[in-house]
């Protein structure tokens, strides 16, 4: 949880009022996101949890033994990232805290070598654009958007098409969440945002990945 408040706090809440949060740059850490924070939120959440990756020599020992060999990261280690959806968007979505920011997610990861959708990731959240909600920072999230590379604006597109499919599917899985999905469905930055790429041509073309 304090890994995440500190991007909020240093990304969302000042310049460039804007950032992308994935699911594995939580489970690792040691990333951009932290490099100037206090040590112990360097180490990314699965040292956290005291989860090691095995040696390779574990690895080569269980596909000689068993004839295959754990997956890595393991299934479960992705429910660590859980605490967004918990502490965060669930927040956000009940209209208890987070009224100044927003939370767009997709479904899909856009690869950054290949410019595809990665097939193994093409379905599930892989991670969440933190954005400012007031209307003086759409200039500073727009330039920040517009510097960074390729994929990343691949990426916003991606979560721009799936964002409400996603939020429907939830709201029609039980009258409770119609209600707090309700404030996830009244956001309107990322929309605000998505016009003026789209006015200046850089959005990417997504029908081909």
């Amino acid at each position: 949880m304090e890994m995440i408040q500190h991007v909020i706090d240093n990304q969302v809440y000042c310049p460039p009022y804007i950032t992308w949060l994935s699911k594995n740059q939580l489970l690792w850490g040691g990333n951009g996101h932290w490099e100037k924070a206090k040590t112990h939120l360097q180490k990314g959440l699965l040292k956290h949890a005291g989860i090691r990756k095995p040696s390779q020599a574990d690895l080569d020992y269980q596909m000689k033994r068993f004839g295959y060999c754990l997956e890595w990261p393991e299934p479960k280690c992705w429910a660590l990232t859980g605490l967004m959806k918990s502490e965060f968007i669930n927040k956000k979505a009940k209209g208890d805290d987070f009224k100044s920011i927003e939370f767009l997610y997709g479904r899909g990861y856009i690869n950054p070598k290949t410019l595809k959708l990665d097939p193994d990731c093409s379905y599930g959240i892989t991670g969440w654009f933190i954005i400012h909600a007031d209307k003086e920072t759409r200039e500073k999230q727009l330039n920040w958007l517009q510097e960074q590379k390729e994929y990343a604006r691949m990426q916003y597109e991606r979560c721009c098409r799936t964002f409400k499919d996603i939020i429907q599917q939830q709201i029609e899985s039980g009258n409770a969440k119609a209600v707090t999905n309700s404030y996830l469905l009244d956001q309107v930055a990322y929309k605000e945002i998505r016009e003026e790429l789209q006015k200046n041509k850089q959005l990417p073309d997504l029908n081909n990945i």
